[in-house]
C-alpha cells in the first residue's frame, strides 16, 4: 500500500510554517504547535488519539536527537508508524 504521506508536501508545509513562525516569541510558537497538535489529535479516533500521541512524542524526541543526515530516514520511518496505526484503526 502507498503511503499517503507525499515527503516533499511535507517539507514544503514544514518550511511554510517555519516562516509564518519566524520571529514571535517561542511562547507563541508553543501555543500555535499546540493548538495543531491538538487539533490532528482531535481528527482522529479516541481509541487511536493514545498510539497517536506517543507516536509523536517519541518520534519529537528522536528527532531532537539526530543528526541531519539520519532526518530522512526518520521521515519514513514516521510515515511507516503513522500509516501502520491508521491501517489498524480502518481494520477496527
Amino acid at each position: 500500500m502507498k503511503s499517503p504521506i507525499d515527503l516533499e508536501r511535507v517539507e514544503k508545509m514544514t518550511v511554510a510554517a517555519k516562516a509564518m513562525l519566524a520571529n514571535h516569541h517561542p511562547m507563541e510558537q508553543g501555543a500555535v504547535l499546540i493548538q495543531l497538535v491538538s487539533l490532528w489529535l482531535a481528527g482522529h479516533t479516541p481509541d487511536l488519539r493514545e498510539e497517536l500521541w506517543q507516536l509523536f512524542r517519541a518520534n519529537v524526541w528522536a528527532m531532537l536527537q539526530i543528526d541531519a543526515i539520519e532526518f530522512d530516514k526518520l521521515h519514513r520511518e514516521i510515515a511507516a508508524s503513522l500509516d501502520r496505526a491508521m491501517q489498524r484503526n480502518r481494520e477496527s
